[in-house]
């Protein structure tokens, strides 16, 4: 994939799972512009060691227009917080290296 490449994705997690949104090498950034899903989630940081939850939504929910950058040793994950529920969650953005 090359600079500008769109990366995007759109799965059902599983209830209590997550969906990383992570480059698959050192060598890739994304910058994630997107995300939204359709019940209660909560978006964190992830290096590997540590996880910060940064927001936390209790039904549908989106986060548009915003410039998230993302690496192989620090990414995003969005957590299903439903108890019994897959839900669907979608993200987008681009490549930046």
């Amino acid at each position: 994939m090359a600079r500008g490449d769109v990366k995007s994705a759109m799965q059902v997690v599983a209830a209590g799972g997550r969906l990383e949104i992570r480059p698959g090498s050192a060598d890739e950034e994304w910058v994630v512009h997107n995300l939204s899903g359709e019940d209660a989630a909560t978006l964190e940081w992830h290096d590997g060691t540590h996880v910060l939850p940064f927001v936390s939504y209790d039904g549908p929910w989106s986060l548009v227009a915003v410039h998230l950058h993302v690496r192989r040793d620090l990414w995003l994950a969005v957590r299903n917080d439903h108890a019994t529920l897959a839900r669907l969650v979608q993200y987008d953005g681009i490549q930046t290296k």
